[in-house]
Parts: structure tokens; C-alpha cells; sequence
């Protein structure tokens, strides 16, 4: 007998760089040291910068995306934040229809595919998003911060935020209707998707 129990999205998974299939295209999301040189960028196609908050702070999350079509490199940007360092693994990023959404430092942002044109950014957290995760029965995404889980709309609208004792440094899981988070003491949080509203409950 089939198991059809839906199954929650969870801990991240660590790797060198991210990629997503789109269409006929790949997208690849790769981190590089924030303080890479700006010349020289390897015959890249269409390549852009943007800085998402204030550039009067130097970068500490320098993250490339590139869209390719077999072997052609179609578009390139990068992205770079102040605040807290964000790396690439399995939840930077996801893809819904002509979008790729992802976590740069403490911003979710979303590019427009497969020109990587920068559609909107926000900030999601006080400190660094951890990841993002698509919620389609809320038409949202859900941002795992630090300090921080909130809720986006696909267009970058926040729809709330919600903050715990501690840190939330110890797991996450995106289910049907809630997004659970541990804080650094081993507390659990029920965020519900819609309202944001919590329970928590000491961690086993």
C-alpha cells in the first residue's frame, strides 16, 4: 500500500553549488568569497550586480546565478548583501513559473527567468535567512531566518513575521498548513501559515 502521508521539507543539505532545471534551461546558483574581484568575469553572458539593502556596508554574501541553455550561457547576475553570511545547499532557492526565488544574506529576492531581471527584494530577517521555502496552497513563500520565520507573497509583499525565544538554529520543517522551527534551546514553534500565530512546546 502506498504511503500518500505528505512529507515535510527538512534540514538543509550542504553542497557546492544549487541546480534547478527550468524548461529548457538550468539554473545555477553558486556562492563565491564576498570579496572577489569585479573585473573579469570568464566571457559570462548578460552579466549584472545588484546590491540588495545599503551598499554603504561591504558585502558579506556574494552569491552568482546563471542561467544556461546546454552549454550557452545565457544570463549571469550577482547578488550581494550585508548582514549575516548566507551559503548555497539544498533550500537557497526554488523556482515557480518564471521566477527564481531565493536567500541572499538576510533578503529573499526574486529574479525574473531566464533573464535574471531583479523583480523585488525584501528583508526577511534581522540577522540572515537560512532558506526559502514555496508554500503554493498560500501563494507564498516561507523564509527560515535566524531571528525570524515570515511569510512573502510571490510579488515580495510580507504578510507577517514571527520571532521565538532563541535563535532558530536547530531545524525546520514546511508542513501542509505550519512551518515547524527549533530554537537553539531545543523549543519547538508551530507557525501557522496563514495567521503566523505560534505554539511551542519544549523539544524532546
Amino acid at each position: 500500500m502506498t504511503d500518500k502521508t505528505p512529507r515535510p521539507v527538512t534540514e538543509v543539505t550542504l553542497i557546492v553549488h544549487l541546480s534547478l532545471p527550468y524548461k529548457d534551461h538550468e539554473v545555477v546558483i553558486t556562492a563565491e568569497p564576498h570579496d572577489i574581484s569585479r573585473s573579469a568575469d570568464n566571457g559570462c553572458a548578460s552579466r549584472e550586480e545588484s546590491f540588495l539593502g545599503d551598499e554603504g556596508f561591504h558585502p558579506s554574501s556574494r552569491h552568482r546565478v546563471v542561467v544556461r541553455s546546454g552549454t550557452t550561457i545565457v544570463a549571469s547576475r550577482v547578488l550581494m548583501a550585508a548582514g549575516g553570511a548566507s551559503g548555497v545547499h539544498t533550500h537557497s532557492a526554488f523556482i515557480r513559473d518564471d521566477a527564481c526565488f531565493l536567500a541572499v544574506g538576510p533578503f529573499v529576492c526574486a529574479l525574473e527567468l531566464p533573464a535574471l531581471r531583479l523583480l523585488w527584494h525584501a528583508c526577511a530577517d534581522t540577522a540572515t535567512c537560512f532558506g526559502v521555502y514555496d508554500a503554493p496552497g498560500y501563494s507564498s513563500l516561507i523564509s527560515h531566518g535566524e531571528l525570524e520565520i515570515a511569510r512573502f507573497s510571490y510579488s515580495g509583499e510580507l504578510l507577517w513575521s514571527e520571532s521565538g525565544r532563541d535563535i532558530f538554529s536547530e531545524g525546520f520543517e514546511l508542513h501542509a498548513g505550519h512551518a515547524e522551527a527549533i530554537d537553539f534551546n531545543g523549543v519547538r514553534y508551530r507557525f501557522d501559515l496563514q495567521t503566523g500565530r505560534s505554539m511551542e512546546s519544549p523539544g524532546s
